[in-house]
């Protein structure tokens, strides 16, 4: 079987996406250390009922549209090589919503907080959408990622914050996850 295709057991899963977060915390951790960066942590965690709505409508549309393309484009265009049923055969639903919200608040802390703050807006999102490297041989994946990365970015700019960009982010990762794992509980 090719090395690519395999499919991960639920212990693989889980500890190669608690491997993948806890390398981005501690980048961040470093980074905010050796950058002395706390001062801008109770900047970018600032609730707003506007910045929420920003960022739930955005993952919302995104969600949307990921939808639609799998309605009309053919599959192996969007295949994600199982990823999605890989978590949630690896998580209990309430496991799987606290995850994906970590995972949210990780890469936005680091990428839209941390390092659009240091390096810039476009350099920041080119290296979001470039760490998602298993969408590179899926164009239509590829250019998802790359637009949902500077979309979040820009939330960043437009909110001042990361609550935007955070909500998003959960939106886009876990609602097509979390409707699928709930049919599949309906089914069973």
């Amino acid at each position: 079987m090719n090395k690519s295709n395999r499919t991960l057991g639920n212990p693989e899963i889980r500890k190669a996406l608690f491997a993948s977060q806890g390398t981005l915390i501690l980048i961040s951790a470093v980074l905010i250390l050796v950058l002395d960066g706390t001062s801008s942590l109770s900047k970018w965690y600032h609730f707003h009922i506007i910045h929420m709505l920003q960022g739930a409508g955005t993952g919302l549309l995104f969600v949307l549209l990921q939808a639609a393309a799998e309605q009309w484009l053919p599959n192996h265009w969007i295949n994600d090589g199982g990823i999605n049923k890989q978590l949630i055969q690896a998580f209990r639903l309430p496991e799987l919503i606290v995850v994906m919200l970590g995972v949210a608040w990780i890469e936005e802390t680091l990428f839209r907080g941390i390092l659009q703050s240091l390096i810039g807006f476009w350099a920041a999102n080119t290296i979001f959408a470039l760490i998602h490297f298993r969408y590179l041989k899926r164009p239509v994946l590829l250019v998802f990622i790359i637009g949902a990365s500077f979309i979040l970015g820009g939330l960043r700019e437009v909110s001042g914050g990361l609550i935007a960009p955070i909500l998003a982010h959960f939106f886009i990762n876990s609602l097509p996850v979390l409707l699928e794992k709930m049919n599949n509980n309906r089914s069973t």
